[in-house]
């Protein structure tokens, strides 16, 4: 009996003690550390690695960046519901949600889309008389790149004030996609080109992730109102080989003129000369033409693209 309730007071005794904790996952013990590590990869549109893209838990501090090959961890997470974003300076956001609990590491991937990105944009003024008055238009180029998938050729659109939209047409395609379009004066505000001067338009772009970009700023920095006159050779050439001549244009802006010749009937040849000084009205080709219908006109082209386009003359070579 002595020995039954000796046993009875020890188990009394170590069910009164309360038992030190050593499990460190145990809220209750005094080696419980309240932190655990999220982790992932951080990848493009195709799947490829995206480097330097920052990663940041919110609420808190916590944010971590990825390597080369778009890894990233971030250790000392306190338990909680937390939102992480992904980000890089030109792609699209990714964001997730993830409950965090101490010990248990946590992996949370994501997928940036590199946003188009829009370059040698362009925006030239022409006035072109090479058929009866003179025909006023702008040209708009860009050339859009997307390294991580395309950009959808339906989806290219040149804007202005948030009120003026027009599709850009595909040009065609090397290291990137070209788009242009054509803007006639008679289709704007007022049927004049004026209105496009000091205003800003820019380029949207849609990908195949269906992620929109916007292009830097730009517009048309001059209208050329007078265009040169050709003079000769009109009807029948006056001498073989030819010298061109024509009436100059006044400007105190620099341009140069560009020389355009083709030859109609009876073979389909021409010749192209660029770079003549504006101080200059004449050229001589120094090329001995074959008898034939010729057409030619003169152009004058500032630094920036816009021209302005004299009348187209024909003559003749016997």
């Amino acid at each position: 009996m002595r020995r039954i309730g000796l046993l009875f007071l020890l188990l009394f005794f170590l069910c009164s003690c309360e038992a030190e904790r050593f499990n460190p996952l145990d809220p209750k013990s005094p080696y419980f550390k309240d932190e655990a590590t999220v982790y992932g990869h951080v990848v493009d549109w195709m799947g490829g690695p995206v480097e330097d893209a920052r990663v940041v838990l919110e609420p808190g501090f916590y944010y971590g960046m990825s390597s080369a090959s778009g890894e990233y961890s971030m250790s000392g997470v306190r338990t909680g519901t937390y939102t992480l974003l992904a980000s890089r300076e030109g792609f699209s956001a990714d964001t997730h949600q993830a409950d965090v609990t101490a010990g248990a590491p946590i992996r949370v991937d994501f997928r940036l889309d590199h946003l188009p990105a829009c370059t040698e944009l362009r925006a030239t003024a022409h006035n072109d008389s090479s058929s009866s008055g003179n025909d006023f238009y702008a040209i708009f180029f860009a050339r859009i790149y997307d390294s991580d998938g395309w950009v959808l050729p339906d989806s290219v659109f040149l804007t202005m004030d948030t009120t003026l939209s027009w599709p850009m047409i595909h040009i065609g395609r090397d290291s990137c996609d070209s788009f242009g379009v054509l803007i006639p004066d008679d289709s704007l505000p007022g049927n004049t080109l004026e209105y496009l001067v000091g205003r800003s338009v820019c380029v949207l772009a849609t990908d195949n992730a269906s992620k929109c970009s916007v292009s830097d700023q730009f517009g048309i920095s001059r209208i050329m109102y007078e265009c040169p006159v050709a003079i000769s050779p009109d009807g029948v050439a006056p001498q073989n080989p030819v010298t061109f001549k024509w009436f100059t244009v006044k400007g105190d802006f620099e341009f140069t003129y560009t020389l355009t010749l083709e030859e109609t009937y009876p073979n389909e040849n021409s010749w192209v000369v660029e770079g003549i000084p504006s101080n200059t009205n004449e050229h001589f080709l120094g090329v001995l033409l074959e008898p034939g219908i010729y057409r030619w006109s003169i152009r004058a082209i500032d630094l920036y693209g816009n021209t302005s386009r004299s009348q187209v003359l024909a003559f003749m070579v016997s």
